[in-house]
């Protein structure tokens, strides 16, 4: 259950700091038929930034199901593990580990 909060509280903070700046988020969630999940995608132009939220310090493949949205014909943008980590940390070329700190 607690990993569910924490979902919660990430994606509250990231609402509350577009509507603190004036800004209407533009948020999303993922889930497809077959059950790959994407915590939060945040739209900007036509480009899309995918997020998984993890309550780990380093998670495994915490990135698995950003592939997904290759097919869909967006263009995406580097993704972000929030995670319980202490500094931004590369995990590959397509995806940042992110201290929750930082939300």
């Amino acid at each position: 259950m607690n990993g569910a909060i924490f979902e919660t509280y990430v994606v509250s903070e990231i609402i509350k700091n577009y509507y603190n700046a004036g800004k209407r988020p533009d948020i999303y969630y993922y889930r497809d038929v077959d059950k790959r999940e994407i915590d939060l995608l945040i739209f900007k132009d036509d480009e899309v930034c995918p997020i998984e939220i993890k309550k780990n310090k380093l998670p495994d493949s915490p990135d698995k199901n950003f592939k997904v949205l290759n097919k869909l014909g967006l263009k995406v943008k580097p993704g972000l593990v929030i995670c319980l980590c202490d500094e931004v940390i590369p995990y590959n070329r397509d995806c940042y580990l992110c201290p929750v700190s930082v939300v």
